[in-house]
């Protein structure tokens, strides 16, 4: 399509009072159709022209040469529509031809020499570099679409969500990664630069190539070897259970309630001791370790000295074992630092 044609086609646009977005919705096209009309980076086809000119109210030949422009009746600028030479148009002038988009197809005087959306009003002044500007319309292509039956989807040039009745699902198309939670469960197809998630239809889930049952079998083996917490077979073993059914069963049957309090007094030493060995097994810090250790010092003291004078009644001189609990604790603390 040659300039005057493009040049013809806006000027009959803004005469009728159209934007580029309702005229493209009048002809079932889209915005940036009619905006590469008008920069002449392509040509509306037959259907389209004979639908333009039905829309303006003129003629095929008035529209794509201007023949009746003398008459003034259909054309926004006779002047520049009188004679539409090929051979001319393709030669504009490189001064005005950067500045004005009129047509070129010869020569005018200077006082009317002036760009077509200039004459315009504000708001259409408004909109040329939009029409200018190749990527103006490219948020165009999202949508959002929303509907009682349907639900919400949202689709944009890299993704799409949707959220409705049956759930939610998430379609990264960059990378292609998705998500669908539903009613069936939490289905993943995804990929980063360190993992691979993905899940059946059967509730299973494969994690870099290992299958799990379930999530909650994943989620386990993921803390164990990535960082979670780890717990060690000593810290599951049900101490805390035990211990305090050994009290009410010496209580209870031998009525040694003062006695059995030391079997509880263990405890915050059984406590420390699991710590540490969760700390060793799961790989943690050596700062992380040290900790465990001074308070596993620590605890023992007390704990025995809770033992021995619970089982005895002698609380004098095993009060020392607290001091040497603390002793010992510092102690750890001094030479792993050295």
């Amino acid at each position: 399509m040659n300039v005057a044609i493009a040049d013809r086609l806006a000027n009959l646009r803004k005469e009728h009072g159209y934007t580029q977005e309702q005229l493209a919705e009048r002809l079932g096209v889209s915005r940036q159709a009619v905006s590469k009309w008008e920069r002449t980076e392509s040509s509306p086809d037959t259907d389209n022209l004979i639908a333009l000119a039905a829309l303006y109210g003129v003629t095929l030949d008035e529209l794509i040469y201007g023949r009746e422009a003398d008459g003034g009746a259909q054309v926004a600028q006779p002047e520049e529509a009188e004679q539409p030479e090929p051979e001319e148009v393709e030669q504009p002038e490189p001064e005005e031809g950067a500045e004005c988009p009129a047509s070129e197809e010869e020569p005018v005087p200077e006082e009317a020499a002036e760009c077509p959306a200039a004459e315009q009003p504000a708001p259409e002044d408004a909109e040329q570099p939009s029409e200018g500007a190749p990527d103006a319309g490219a948020s165009s292509r999202d949508s959002v679409r929303c509907s009682l039956s349907d639900g919400i989807t949202v689709d944009a040039a890299d993704a799409k969500v949707h959220v409705g009745w049956d759930g939610v699902f998430v379609h990264d198309i960059a990378s292609g990664d998705t998500v669908n939670v539903g009613p069936g469960g939490v289905h993943v197809d995804a990929q980063s630069a360190e993992h691979t998630v993905r899940t059946g239809d059967d509730g299973e889930v494969w994690i870099d190539g290992v299958r799990y049952e379930n999530w909650g079998e994943a989620h386990k083996a993921w803390e164990r070897d990535y960082g979670g917490t780890y717990r060690s077979p000593v810290s599951r073993f049900p101490m805390a259970g035990l211990a305090l059914v050994a009290y009410l069963l010496v209580g209870f049957l031998g009525g040694f309630w003062v006695q059995g309090l030391a079997l509880l007094a263990v405890l915050p030493a059984w406590g420390a001791f699991c710590g540490l060995c969760d700390a060793v097994g799961g790989g943690k810090s050596s700062k992380k370790i040290k900790d465990e250790t001074c308070g596993m010092a620590f605890w023992c003291g007390l704990s025995s000295f809770l033992a021995i004078g619970f089982l005895t009644g002698v609380w004098h001189p095993t009060w020392m074992l607290v001091v040497a609990g603390v002793a010992g604790s510092l102690i750890i603390d001094a030479v792993w630092r050295g």
